[in-house]
């Protein structure tokens, strides 16, 4: 568990949800966790039980990290900007500056719990209101229902209005018909009519 939070921290994931997903997502993670998934309470629950173990376990990672020099802790700018460089600044750190730069750490590792802690805060805002959620479905279901009501109404309507149009045309042929048989009846009792 605290490799997990030591690495979503330094990957930039503070919520124990967002941490929860990324053990379904995230390859690294998973790998962290041995392909297991510690719920967001789980999560949420260690690092307030263990804060300061979890805070001195942090900073001497990252004093480790720091002096493997396996990560460079700051913003990185990709800007062109040209920086006059201090020449082998980390070999040659005195004791006064080592003890800076863990009070630098601390102050670092302090934002970050801050961050974590406001994006618990945030997530638990955005908890799922079963009650309201609810409600809202079966409001939306009603006013589906009724518009399919209403459609099936004029449905109805225009089927009704389409079949008395369609019995008029019906009558309307048979009519033809009665008139052409009475028509050809005529013509065959005339008999058949020669040109002059």
């Amino acid at each position: 568990m605290l490799a997990l939070l030591i690495y979503c921290y330094a990957t930039g994931r503070f919520g124990s949800r967002t941490i929860e997903a990324a053990t379904h997502s995230d390859v690294a993670v998973r790998y962290l966790c041995a392909n297991t998934h510690p719920d967001h309470d789980s999560i949420c629950t260690f690092r307030t039980n263990n804060e300061t173990a979890f805070r001195a376990a942090f900073v001497r990672m990252l004093q480790l990290a720091k002096e493997l020099r396996v990560a460079k802790l700051g913003a990185v700018s990709v800007d062109g900007t040209k920086i006059q460089a201090k020449a082998s600044q980390h070999a040659a750190v005195s004791y006064q500056r080592a003890g800076e730069l863990i009070a630098q750490l601390e102050l670092e590792v302090s934002q970050l719990l801050e961050r974590a802690q406001q994006a618990e805060a945030q997530e638990s805002q955005e908890v799922l209101d079963i009650p309201a959620e609810l409600k809202r479905r079966e409001s939306r279901k009603a006013a589906l229902q009724k518009a399919r009501q209403v459609i099936e109404e004029r449905a109805k309507a225009m089927a009704a209005a389409q079949q008395a149009d369609y019995e008029a045309q019906v009558a309307a042929r048979q009519q033809q018909r009665e008139a052409g048989q009475r028509a050809a009846a005529a013509q065959r009792r005339a008999g058949p009519q020669r040109a002059i």
